[in-house]
């Protein structure tokens, strides 16, 4: 198994919902999102398989700084982090075999605590981890960042795609 890079890409403007598309599917992806803010006091990054926002398509568990995990079931978006003031970086594995739904884990990092700017060493860093699914079997073709809190996603984000077969 040989991974190959599939993309690396940032928006061409500031924007609310970053999509990333490519042609070619593969069944074992990565997806490595460094998010950077532009604008406003929060900032979140959270995922959209194949830019599908309906309801009913992304389900979940997920937890921060190692507490008890949280579920959600029925959602727009695959949660993987909190409204922040920070910049934040996400790595995440997704399998998807083309006929079952597809299966996410991930792992995200960002400066600071919840509403709090976490610049500089006096301030650790806050986690999150991921674990959810889309429900919707096919291709995984596109992936998006979708920011739903009062910042916006600057272009100096960028989102790189791994896949392999």
């Amino acid at each position: 198994m040989v991974w190959a890079k599939q993309l690396s890409e940032s928006p061409s403007g500031v924007t609310d919902d970053f999509l990333v598309t490519r042609v070619t599917n593969t069944k074992f992806n990565v997806i490595l999102a460094h998010s950077i803010r532009s604008g406003g006091t929060n900032f979140t990054a959270d995922w959209e398989i194949n830019e599908d926002s309906g309801t009913n398509k992304h389900a979940q568990r997920y937890s921060s700084n190692g507490a008890a995990d949280s579920t959600g079931v029925n959602g727009a978006v695959v949660t993987t982090s909190s409204a922040m003031p920070d910049d934040n970086f996400q790595v995440g594995y997704i399998f998807n075999n083309g006929t079952d739904e597809m299966l996410i884990i991930g792992w995200g990092v960002y400066q600071g605590a919840y509403n709090t700017s976490g610049i500089g060493a006096g301030t650790a860093p806050s986690r999150v981890e991921f674990a959810p699914k889309f429900v919707t079997a096919g291709d995984l073709t596109g992936f998006a960042l979708n920011q739903s809190s009062s910042g916006d996603i600057a272009t100096t984000t960028n989102v790189s795609w791994l896949g392999t077969d």
